[in-house]
């Protein structure tokens, strides 16, 4: 089991202590919004596999994880935003890649992402037909980075980037 404990400034998708900073939002309370953890998951929804857990330990947001998990931040971000965030492994095992989901929007269910209709479960392939950013750190064997815009049908295109490119 994979077991992630972060401490961040700000996050989207899976993980963490938490800070989000936007330019324009018409709600001024969550124009900047720091996550201290510290009592409950009231600001995130989760969707996770069987077999893995998502809690509150010493100010931390601890995942464990056997086969998938997004941990969304539920108040609607505007652009531009800023996300910042920090995650410490703290398990011997192989992590595949930390994956980061924004500005989504379930075409199903355009007014509620989470809508309890959907049929997101924390695999990676049930949010291919969400219209949502995308970003992940660490894929094959930690050796690429990728940049897509999901299209709600389906389409991922991707940039890759590789700060070892020349």
């Amino acid at each position: 089991m994979k077991r992630i404990l972060p401490t961040i400034c700000a996050l989207t998708f899976i993980t963490l202590p938490l800070q989000l900073t936007y330019a324009h939002d018409p709600v001024p309370a969550i124009g900047h919004f720091k996550e201290p953890f510290t009592q409950d998951l009231s600001h995130w929804t989760v969707e996770q596999q069987p077999g893995g857990t998502v809690e509150i330990q010493d100010g931390q947001l601890v995942i464990q994880d056997k086969a998938g998990a997004t941990i969304w931040f539920s108040k609607l971000l505007h652009a531009p935003a800023r996300i910042c965030f920090q995650i410490q492994v703290a398990s011997p095992g192989r992590i595949s890649d930390i994956n980061m989901f924004w500005m989504a929007r379930d075409p199903r269910s355009p007014n509620n992402l989470f809508d309890s209709s959907h049929s997101r479960d924390g695999s990676f392939s049930s949010y291919n037909l969400l219209e949502t950013y995308y970003a992940s750190i660490g894929g094959n064997d930690n050796t690429t980075t990728r940049f897509r815009r999901y299209d709600g049908l389906g389409n991922r295109p991707t940039v890759h980037f590789d700060p070892n490119m020349t």
